[in-house]
């Protein structure tokens, strides 16, 4: 999963939600990252319908999640953050942002 921003942002934490119906230990060890620079991965707990990662303001003009352990399924993802240099409340920044997968299975639609 991945979204580019307009313009690089200071990144403060993001949150995914998982999906509950099925499959939902696939978002296990998922990693999330602001432009090249790590944030941190999912600690995953059974049931749990949302992970929050922080990535203490981490600068770039992306926000990428993979997982190389398993097939990444996830519902939604939250960024907040702010453009870069400036102090502005924290906003969702992926909020409306075209998005992109790298691949479907069982009869997805990208």
């Amino acid at each position: 999963w991945k979204v580019d921003l307009p313009e690089l942002y200071a990144i403060d934490k993001v949150i995914i939600y998982n999906r509950l119906d099925c499959c939902s230990d696939r978002i296990k060890s998922a990693k999330v990252y602001v432009g090249q620079e790590y944030c941190g991965s999912v600690r995953y707990e059974a049931g749990k319908p949302a992970f929050e990662v922080e990535c203490n303001g981490a600068v770039g003009g992306s926000i990428t999640i993979t997982n190389g352990e398993n097939y990444l399924t996830l519902c939604e993802v939250q960024a907040s953050g702010e453009p870069a240099g400036e102090a502005q409340p924290l906003v969702n920044v992926a909020k409306d942002k075209p998005t992109s997968q790298n691949s479907v299975g069982w009869g997805g639609i990208p």
